[in-house]
């Protein structure tokens, strides 16, 4: 039974580490670019613990040295290498059992990424996912920064009523996103950070898609 007071009418997904499963290549990039600058690897256990948005403050908990390298440049790098080879992911567990079921419920469904907006509309037609999106909202920038500012725009442009709009991903920046937007949340432990860290937000935490249709 859902914990919220309003069915579900609209469902707004974050893509990286949500419903696409990129978290350890995300790594294994991010520690290549690490040994190419004599710099010390990272495990995945740290990765899930230390990373956050902007990734900007990523690198900063994990002691890069930004008077030696410089993150733009790191940046820059990591997405050219991410954009050249993100079909080695497969999509989330049960990431299209959920679409259809959410489709044929007639729910609306949209992604709201950090990720360039070229960059994601890309990744979502290799997927063959775009006929179950209504929108896909991405940024303008490669740095991953923040999305607040795109999740505001839609919600203040569409009709939908917030307490009918419901987001999902797996970091504290989505559920500030959503707090932003002033819609509900909820997290999943499956991706970019555990579940410690998101247990800190207070919201519900889930492991795998399917049981999003517990609480919608």
């Amino acid at each position: 039974m859902s914990l919220f007071s309003n069915m579900k009418k609209t469902i707004i997904f974050d893509w990286n580490g949500t419903l696409i499963d990129d978290t350890k290549f995300s790594l294994d990039i991010e520690n290549q670019l690490f040994r190419n600058r004599n710099l010390r690897e990272i495990s995945l256990e740290e990765y899930r613990e230390k990373f956050c948005f902007p990734v900007i403050e990523y690198y900063k908990n994990i002691g890069f040295d930004f008077k030696h390298h410089s993150f733009e440049q790191l940046s820059t790098e990591f997405n050219e290498i991410y954009n050249q080879q993100y079909r080695q992911c497969n999509l989330m567990e049960n990431t299209l059992p959920l679409l259809r079921n959410l489709k044929t419920r007639g729910i609306h469904c949209l992604i709201l990424s950090a990720s360039h907006q070229d960059h994601l509309n890309e990744q979502v037609r290799y997927f063959n996912l775009d006929s179950y999106f209504d929108d896909v909202i991405g940024t303008q920038t490669i740095h991953a920064v923040s999305k607040v500012e795109q999740g505001m725009n839609w919600i203040q442009s569409h009709k939908e009523k917030k307490e009918d709009c419901l987001f999902i991903g797996d970091t504290i920046h989505d559920s500030e996103t959503a707090k932003a937007m002033g819609i509900d949340c909820i997290l999943m432990d499956r991706g970019h950070q555990n579940y410690d860290v998101l247990k800190e937000s207070g919201r519900i935490i889930i492991h795998d898609l399917m049981e999003l249709l517990n609480h919608i």
